[in-house]
């Protein structure tokens, strides 16, 4: 049993887990100083949003990689042309892609500069 793939899968896991961790830090830390209940939804905080729904559809990517590997859901043809699971994961990939360049696009030309 080679352990090459499982180490490929843990680097990536935490490599997202940190990038979600930092994408998300300072919008909570401006929430809870707030004196109002209703947080203000900014440009910057759906920039911020798009990066969460596309960390999660790479975390999708990552979670079909180990059920291939762990070859759960055998229903699904994990590895196989045409089959669901093979869907699944090309649209996962795509959309969080997509989702972290728009992402970073909208949070640049939206971000107040102080001068």
């Amino acid at each position: 049993m080679t352990t090459a793939p499982s180490v490929a899968i843990a680097t990536v896991a935490a490599l997202l887990v940190y990038s979600f961790a930092r994408a998300i830090r300072s919008p909570l830390r401006r929430w809870r100083r707030r004196a109002t209940l209703q947080p203000r939804l900014d440009s910057v905080m759906v920039g911020r949003g798009l990066l969460l729904f596309g960390f999660v559809c790479l975390g999708v990517v990552v979670l079909t990689h180990v059920a291939e590997w762990l070859r759960v859901f055998p229903g699904m043809g994990w590895g196989l042309r045409s089959s669901p699971g093979h869907y699944l994961n090309f649209v996962s990939a795509v959309l969080g892609c997509g989702l972290l360049i728009v992402g970073m696009i909208w949070i640049s030309f939206n971000t107040r500069r102080s001068s």
